[in-house]
C-alpha cells in the first residue's frame, strides 16, 4: 500500500542524500513491485509476508518523502519519482551481480570476467580476432559475448547487464553517460554466388545489378536506410525484394544457393569468400556503415579485464585494413 505523500523538496540536501539511506531489501522490494505489479507477488517472490513488505514499502517513501507507487485498477504502478527509484536500483543490483561474479572469478584463479555486447558485423573478424587474442594472453580471463543489435545493446549497458558494447550509438537512443570510441569503419560490399552470371558481364553498372532480385535486412535498419537513400538519389527503382532478413548468415546461405544479391558487411563475408562460396562483386556501392566503436558507461571504474580486452579490441581493429586487404579481391 503506498502513502499518499505531498512531496516536500527541501533546500538544504537532504534530498539528494536521502537514497543513500535506503536498504538493498527495500530498493529489491521496489524492483519486484515494478516487474510484479503486485505487492502481494513481490513479497511472495522476496519470500516474505505482505504486511511486512508494506512496512518497507512505506519506510522508503517515508525516507524519500515522496510516494513510489500509485494504486491502479490492475495493482501498483510506478511514479515518476518511483521510476527513478527502480532504474537506479536495477543498475545497482546488476553492478553487485557483476561484482559478485568477478569476486568469485578471481577466487577460482581467474583473471577477472568481461561481459562484452557486439553487432552481428563485428564478430567475423574484429571480435573473433580479440577473443583468440585474451585466451592466448589470459587463459584465465572469463569472457561472455551477446551479438545483438544496436539499441539492444544500448539499453544493456544502461542497465549495467554488459560492461562495454562494439557497434554504435543509434539514431533517437539515449546517449546520457555513454563514452564512444572509434575503433574501425564498416565497408559494406555486393555479394553474389561463385559462378554467378555478373562476375563474367565485364564492367558492372548499377542498372546490371538491379536486374535480379536483392536480399534486404528490414526497413529502418541502418544498412537498409543506407540502400533506400542511395537508390532514391541516383533516381532509379529499387531491386526486386528476393526475401527481408536481419540474419547475415540467412542471407549468405540464400546468396550462395540462388542468383540473387545482398550488401552485407565486408567483414561478414570474410569466411564465405575464402571459403569460394560467394565472390564480392566488383562494384562500388558509393555508400557505408558509420564506423563501430567502443561503448562504455561513463564514470565506472575499470577493472583490469576490462582493461586487458580494451586493448586487444584496439590492436585488433588496427589490423583489419590489412586483413580485408589479403582475401578482398575474392575468387
Amino acid at each position: 500500500m503506498t502513502l499518499a505523500l505531498t512531496p516536500v523538496i527541501p533546500q538544504d540536501g537532504r534530498l539528494e542524500r536521502a537514497p543513500l539511506r535506503l536498504k538493498l531489501r527495500q530498493l529489491r522490494l521496489v524492483v519486484a513491485i515494478a516487474d510484479l505489479g503486485s505487492l502481494r507477488r513481490a513479497a511472495d517472490h522476496l519470500n516474505t509476508t505482505q504486511p511486512a513488505a508494506t512496512k518497507l514499502l512505506q519506510q522508503a517513501e517515508m525516507l524519500l518523502g515522496v510516494p513510489l507507487f500509485e494504486r491502479q485498477a490492475r495493482g501498483l504502478t510506478p511514479t515518476p519519482y518511483g521510476a527513478v527509484v527502480i532504474r537506479r536500483a536495477r543498475n545497482l543490483m546488476a553492478e553487485l551481480a557483476a561484482a559478485g561474479e568477478e569476486i568469485a572469478g578471481l577466487a577460482s584463479g581467474l583473471l577477472g570476467a568481461v561481459r562484452i555486447g557486439c553487432v552481428t558485423g563485428a564478430m567475423p573478424q574484429l571480435m573473433t580476432g580479440t577473443v583468440r587474442e585474451l585466451r592466448e594472453r589470459f587463459p584465465t580471463l572469463c569472457l561472455s559475448l551477446q551479438v545483438d543489435t544496436s539499441d539492444r545493446l544500448v539499453a544493456a549497458l544502461h542497465d549495467r547487464r554488459i560492461d562495454l558494447a562494439v557497434g554504435r550509438i543509434p539514431a533517437g537512443a539515449d546517449r546520457g553517460g555513454l563514452l564512444f570510441e572509434t575503433l574501425c569503419d564498416e565497408p559494406l560490399a555486393l555479394v553474389c554466388r561463385v559462378g554467378h552470371p555478373l562476375l563474367g558481364s565485364g564492367a558492372l553498372r548499377i542498372e546490371d545489378a538491379v536486374a535480379y532480385p536483392w536480399v534486404m535486412h528490414p526497413r529502418g535498419s541502418p544498412s537498409r536506410d543506407r540502400l533506400e537513400d542511395h537508390f532514391h538519389q541516383l533516381g532509379i527503382a529499387e531491386p526486386t525484394l528476393y526475401v527481408e532478413t536481419a540474419s547475415d548468415t540467412a542471407a549468405l546461405s540464400l546468396v550462395a544457393a540462388e542468383d540473387v544479391l545482398a550488401v552485407l558487411p565486408l567483414d561478414t563475408v570474410a569466411t564465405a569468400v575464402r571459403g569460394g562460396t560467394v565472390a564480392v562483386l566488383p562494384f562500388a556501392l558509393g555508400f557505408g556503415l558509420s564506423s563501430l566503436g567502443i561503448i562504455r558507461v561513463a564514470g565506472c571504474e575499470q577493472a583490469p579485464a576490462t582493461t586487458a580486452v580494451l586493448d586487444a579490441l584496439r590492436r585488433q581493429a588496427a589490423a583489419l585494413p590489412d586483413l580485408r586487404r589479403s582475401w578482398r579481391a575474392g575468387p
